[in-house]
């Protein structure tokens, strides 16, 4: 189990053409990036439990962070 924070990663992009007679053609593209280091895709790709304290901005500052790593440290099988 680990203590992480929420990987922002964007895996789909889309993508606008004109198509030159008044429309557009809009396709989406897979992006795949290396997991960012203490991320939860970093965690679960390694197989581990993320736990990954968030609020309304999806991720919250260093104190929250430490809560949660100090709570996740505490926790027995």
């Amino acid at each position: 189990m680990s203590a992480t924070f929420q990987d922002p990663q964007t895996v789909l992009e889309p993508d606008f053409t004109d198509a030159g007679d008044g429309t557009w053609k809009t396709t989406v593209k897979v992006v795949l990036r290396p997991a960012a280091r203490g991320g939860d895709i970093e965690a679960v790709s390694a197989g581990r439990i993320a736990v990954s304290p968030m609020n309304g901005d999806w991720n919250t500052g260093p104190v929250d962070q430490a809560v949660t790593s100090a709570l996740v440290a505490g926790l027995r099988p």
